[in-house]
């Protein structure tokens, strides 16, 4: 071959991400296989929101080093109504944070304050049954 052709076709795009944190079933960073995905697509790879997600305050944020933009996304019109007004064309780089109930917060603290005493009340019942 003296003058070879030569074409060549991108599948999948491995560079780009989007970050999806907080009440969802699978928080993490997701690869996007286009320039852009929409916010519902990315919640349904993260495995939905769970019980506990604030579906009505949930943020969209694009980075930048200056002046960071923030939206407030209502993710329950969205998912559960349809409304597709609410849905936010995601880039490479950009972060949904998926924000936790006032109840399930207060819940997760006092949890975490009892924890101790349950665990100690725990210990002294299993002492008590094998004495």
């Amino acid at each position: 071959m003296k003058i070879p052709q030569v074409s060549v076709a991108i599948l999948e795009y491995r560079s780009k991400f989007v970050y999806i944190l907080g009440e969802v079933n699978r928080p993490g960073k997701y690869p996007m296989m286009g320039d852009k995905v929409s916010l519902r697509d990315a919640i349904i790879a993260a495995g939905l929101p769970r019980d506990t997600a604030a579906l009505r305050r949930v943020y969209v944020i694009k980075p930048d080093k200056e002046k960071p933009v923030y939206k407030k996304v209502d993710l329950y019109k969205l998912l559960y109504k349809g409304i597709l007004k609410e849905d936010v064309t995601l880039t490479p780089g950009d972060l949904v944070v998926v924000p936790a109930t006032v109840p399930s917060e207060i819940n997760k603290a006092l949890g975490n304050l009892l924890s101790p005493l349950t665990r100690a009340a725990v210990v002294e019942d299993l002492i008590n049954r094998n004495r």
